[in-house]
């Protein structure tokens, strides 16, 4: 059978009764489409729809002739409107109920007016209930009638509940979590955190509530407050300063201990967001509400909690103990190392000291188990752990181990003194140890336990050993293979003696040695093997140089120093063809500089110097004047003049008597 052919009714509930009344005992409920289907026998019927808390029958149907019922419930929308006093009230759960009170089992929720439909039987009487922030607000009973508006207003009223977060009269607590509850402590999913002021505002219907704050590990509650208009409540949390003070204690001192960070947690262990550190008295001062706290001081990675409290000061004294550290290596104290502290998980804990002339250091720390580093020629050695007790003190030693290396530089067997060498690990690291070879070519280097190399710098070349282990070896001698470098130094017109012959690296550099030539005009120098040089020699203000020689090994090297050049022959002249005899001719670079070398013209007017390849010119002193040749380069023998060009002057001398000159003979002039 169907239920309301013009709107089909899903759902619902249809009793078979006879054609007298009698309930026969049989129940459907209508499907999707509002229908449903009782098998019956040959027979009168009729059917009874229960719905919305009214009755509504069939005709009587004389089965099998007639196979259809239609019930017809004639519906009307009812609108319900749900407001506060704050605005409409949308997303409200509205119930459907009898005018008794019995809930109907349908509800819906308001739109964004705040309203919401529900298709009533025509006839019935039904009143509505919203339920808004835990509480229940009732409409007045409607009787649903045909035509017209059917209409019905849930009024919750109320207003805005202002909650004043205080830690004090006129001090607000800014920026805390607070929650709206009933007054029966049911939470209404409503929470703001407090402005500058420390308030929150919460819109609410009409009703009783209270607020809770979460601040500092705990909640702190409101008392109750009717809402009925806008009102506000202040939640005060009493604060007060509480002192914390850390100290360092040891065999009976107390010594505050500055710059330690100390944590605020509750009684229960959670940790407060807050932390400050002691100042130069050890305190620091946490602003508490009323309440049970304790704190930790964490210091050298080591934590340290004080007792509970409730506002009243606490002191948290650390027992210390002595670390007084040796350091020792190749049987003798090591001064002014570092010295470094960690904890027994090597973790640094920022601390370091220097090593005495005694080679000691003393640390003062909590007791506890701790490592110690110290560091000595790029290698570090350790203690092992040391566990340190209050009020005690404990004797560390470190031994570097090792002990003194020898190492001998010899120029093939001849010891070489004044050699610069210097310290390596076995990776090539400098460790910043160096030394001068003695007269006999040896140095001493105090090593710890280890593995090293030596690098000798020697005429411009580094030369390296290999790897030494400490203390499996204690000696070195390192021979640098040299040869002899014979340098002959001569220019076009001969050797040339008792001149300084200086060595220089293939790239100009000097190198310090220098030697002079004896009269065949030859030095000699001892220089590495397979190393390459230059040698210059200066003459007359030239520098004249060799070409690059690698130094061959085993055999003697022979270098030519050759300047070229060849003589140059001035010619001084009164004209051509007529010498001027007797005069001082000086030699000068081009420059002008004099080069301390002059010869007086022979009868021919002729001067004659030996000279290198250069630029040279010569000054003439005659008769109060300088006179001065051209430039002359000389690479071969070389001829020019210097014409010092006269002229016959006559002179007449006379006495002068009234204006009459008469010469006079036979005077000096």
């Amino acid at each position: 059978m169907k239920s309301d052919a013009q709107n089909t009714l899903p759902g619902v509930k249809l009793y078979l009764f006879n054609e007298a009344g009698s309930y026969l005992g049989i129940t459907q409920v209508t499907n999707a489409a509002g229908v449903a289907a009782f098998e019956v026998s040959a027979g009168k019927y009729k059917v009874r729809a229960d719905y919305l808390g009214y009755q509504f029958w069939s005709d009587v149907a004389n089965f099998p002739a007639t196979s259809d019922l239609t019930i017809l419930i004639p519906l009307m929308d009812v609108e319900v409107d749900v407001t506060t006093a704050n605005d409409d009230a949308e997303g409200v759960k509205v119930y459907l109920f009898t005018p008794s009170g019995s809930y109907l089992g349908v509800y819906s929720v308001t739109d964004s007016n705040g309203s919401v439909t529900f298709k009533l039987p025509v006839g019935g009487s039904y009143k509505v209930r919203a339920d808004i922030m835990g509480n229940q607000y009732w409409s007045n009973v409607l009787l649903v009638s045909d035509g017209g508006a059917n209409n019905l207003a849930v009024t919750a009223g109320g207003g805005t509940l202002q909650a004043n977060i205080l830690q004090a009269a006129g001090v607000p607590l800014t920026n805390v979590s607070t929650y709206l509850f009933s007054s029966s402590g049911s939470y209404l999913g409503l929470a703001q955190k407090s402005d500058a002021t420390g308030a929150v505002s919460f819109a609410v219907p009409q009703g009783t509530y209270k607020v809770r704050t979460d601040y500092m590990g705990y909640q702190f509650w409101s008392g109750a407050t009717a809402v009925s208009s806008n009102v506000a409540t202040d939640l005060l949390i009493a604060h007060k300063d509480v002192g914390i003070v850390v100290n360092s204690a040891f065999q009976g001192t107390l010594t505050p201990l500055t710059g330690i960070n100390v944590y605020l947690f509750t009684s229960a262990g959670s940790y407060m967001s807050k932390t400050l550190k002691t100042d130069a008295t050890g305190k620091v001062v946490f602003s508490v509400p009323q309440k049970a706290y304790k704190v930790r001081a964490d210091y050298l990675s080591q934590q340290y909690w004080s007792e509970e409290f409730t506002w009243v000061d606490k002191v948290i004294n650390i027992p210390m103990a002595d670390a007084a550290i040796t350091m020792a290596g190749a049987g003798m104290p090591q001064a002014n190392l570092s010295v470094y502290v960690y904890s027994a998980a090597k973790s640094y804990l920022g601390i370091t000291a220097k090593t005495n002339a005694e080679g000691k250091v003393t640390f003062r720390l909590p007791a506890g188990t701790y490592k110690f580093r110290a560091d000595y020629q790029s290698s570090q050695f350790w203690s092992t752990d040391q566990t340190l007790v209050a009020d005690q003190s404990k004797d560390v030693t470190i031994s570097t181990g090792g002990s003194n290396f020898n190492l001998t530089v010899k120029a093939n067997a001849n010891p070489l003194a004044g050699v610069k060498c210097y310290v390596y690990n076995d990776k090539g690291a400098y460790l910043g140890v160096t030394g001068s070879t003695d007269a006999a070519g040896k140095v001493i280097f105090a090593l710890a336990d280890g593995s090293y190399k030596f690098r000798v710098d020697y005429l411009g070349y580094q030369f390296w050993s290999g790897v030494m282990t400490v203390p499996a070896t204690l000696d070195l001698a390192m021979v640098i293979p040299m040869s002899a470098v014979v340098v002959n130094v001569g220019a076009a017109y001969g050797t040339i003696s008792d001149v300084t012959v200086s060595l220089f690296s293939e790239t100009g550099s000097y190198l310090g040695i220098n030697a002079v030539t004896d009269a065949a005009g030859k030095v000699t120098f001892n220089l590495p093997a397979g190393c390459r040089y230059k040698l210059r020699y200066d003459i007359l203000g030239n520098q004249y140089w060799s070409n690059v020689i690698t130094v061959a090994e085993g055999v003697q090297n022979n270098v030519i120093l050759n300047a070229g050049g060849g003589t140059l022959q001035v010619n001084i002249l009164k004209a051509a063809g007529n010498p001027l005899t007797g005069v001082k001719a000086y030699l000068f670079n081009q420059n002008g500089s004099c080069l301390d070398s002059n010869q007086t013209a022979d009868a021919a007017g002729k001067v004659i110097f030996n000279l290198p390849n250069g630029t040279y010119k010569v000054r003439v002193d005659y008769l109060g004047y300088q006179f001065w040749s051209e430039d002359v380069v000389v690479s071969s023998n070389m001829s020019a003049n210097l014409i010092i060009s006269h002229k016959d002057v006559s002179l007449t001398v006379g006495g002068l008597y009234q204006g009459s000159f008469t010469p006079i003979a036979d005077v000096s002039t």
